[in-house]
């Protein structure tokens, strides 16, 4: 690597908020892990894979979007709480016409699986 490489100082300036978000995430993972109420699957980039049963996901989806309310407290005392969402789904694909079981975003109160 060289000092002033393009490359160098992208990866450089990227650095600290990647490791930030990676942080948060690691602790809302924590906080899901800790509320048992769904069983975590794994953690892919900036999202978490966990099932639960099928028949709780309106009481159990609002608890999990409520736990991914992490305030990172920033400089004057103000909280900064980055959004979430939840897709569901039986397969990681988009859902599709080709794949109507895969991935949509999940809304509260609307029925998401038929």
């Amino acid at each position: 690597m060289v000092r002033n490489d393009q490359d160098t100082l992208r990866e450089a300036v990227a650095f600290e908020p990647q490791s930030v978000s990676v942080e948060i995430l690691n602790r809302v993972m924590l906080n899901v892990w800790r509320a048992n109420i769904v069983q975590l699957l794994l953690q892919v980039h900036d999202s978490i894979l966990f099932q639960y049963p099928e028949e709780k996901e309106a009481e159990i989806l609002p608890q999990v979007l409520k736990l991914f309310e992490y305030p990172v407290r920033l400089r004057g005392g103000r909280n900064l709480v980055i959004p979430a969402e939840v897709k569901t789904g039986y397969n990681w694909a988009p859902k599709s016409d080709e794949n109507p079981q895969g991935l949509s975003k999940w809304k509260m109160g609307e029925a998401n699986r038929g």
